[in-house]
């Protein structure tokens, strides 16, 4: 179940893995925005349709190969 905290002026979507590890999704400025991606997040594990937002993780020389190759 994620739910929403707030972190100086904005507004973070905290949620808890199955594996027990605690992530933040994302951080909204309006606190009514936090919370429909909460909703939507919970909706999503429900369904199994969650992405894991680390799983795009790439090391930075690894991003600097791919960038030079496109430039």
């Amino acid at each position: 179940m994620a739910w929403v905290e707030r972190r100086s002026s904005a507004f973070r979507v905290r949620l808890r893995l199955p594996d027990g590890t605690v992530i933040t999704d994302s951080v909204y400025a309006k606190k009514a925005d936090a919370q429909l991606r909460a909703q939507e997040i919970d909706v999503e594990l429900a369904r199994e349709t969650f992405l894991d937002p680390r799983d795009g993780r790439i090391r930075l020389a690894e991003w600097v190969d791919l960038w030079a190759a496109s430039h």
